[in-house]
């Protein structure tokens, strides 16, 4: 059998190893999906509630560039300790500084996680 858009969709890398997904990600594979409906049916309209979600996801994402979020969620999973729900919680986020990072995600309060590093990173 043929591999299909719908099966690279799945196969993408941001899907491959998540439990989680951040509202970047969500919107990325909602888009897809609606995408690839689109090409088989032009007149294909999405459910109101999956437009409601495209649209809540969209309006929430703070970095919509899939190459950089890819970069960041890796470099989260190599560089730190932090769980998958943690790193989206972050992504989701996107704190300033440490301390309100510890704020607004709780789990975060061991200082050798390595976060000092990753948020010098990020204010570059």
């Amino acid at each position: 059998m043929a591999a299909t858009e719908d099966d690279d969709l799945r196969n993408d890398a941001a899907f491959k190893e998540a439990a989680v997904f951040s509202l970047p990600q969500a919107a990325y594979g909602i888009s897809g999906r609606i995408e690839l409906a689109k090409k088989a049916n032009p007149s294909f309209a999405p459910h109101p509630l999956v437009q409601k979600t495209l649209d809540y996801t969209n309006r929430f994402s703070v970095n919509r560039d899939q190459g950089a979020l890819d970069a960041f969620r890796q470099y989260l999973k190599d560089q730190t300790v932090l769980t998958q729900e943690e790193q989206c919680q972050i992504i989701n986020l996107v704190p300033d500084s440490v301390d309100e990072l510890k704020c607004l995600v709780q789990t975060v309060d061991d200082p050798e996680r390595q976060l000092r590093s990753w948020c010098a990173a990020a204010g570059d």
